[in-house]
């Protein structure tokens, strides 16, 4: 049996000259895993794809967005529709959640610039 990993990996790139590393380049790449079905785990024949340090998937993880330091999503067919929407979805949220924090320290500034001595203590 396979499952497909669609991993959103980073790269980036070191410019001697410079000394500094580029930005972050994202990327979604998917790879195909060979794996033994056990009854609530997957285990990979060989090795799971490079840069998920993980040693099975448990069937009802499929479809979830994991979160390590390179999130990705297995799944037991090819769909890329649907790991967009997810991966869409999860940056979305997470965008508008932080979106809602600059504005409330955008507001505490406000407050405090505005702020007038008061020598009523």
């Amino acid at each position: 049996m396979k499952l497909y990993f669609y991993i959103l990996g980073s790269d980036r790139e070191f410019n001697p000259e410079t000394r500094t590393f580029e930005d972050y380049a994202f990327k979604v790449r998917v790879e195909e895993c060979e794996v033994v079905e056990k009854p609530k785990t997957y285990r990979a024949v060989t090795r799971f794809p490079k840069g998920l340090y993980i040693e099975y998937v448990k069937k009802e993880d499929i479809g979830k967005i994991f979160d390590s330091l390179t999130p990705y999503i297995v799944l037991t067919a090819p769909n890329y529709q649907f790991v967009k929407d997810k991966f869409l979805e999860r940056y979305n949220v997470e965008i508008h959640r932080l979106k809602k924090t600059i504005a409330m320290y955008e507001d505490k500034i406000a407050v405090i610039e505005d702020y007038k001595e008061d020598a009523k203590c």
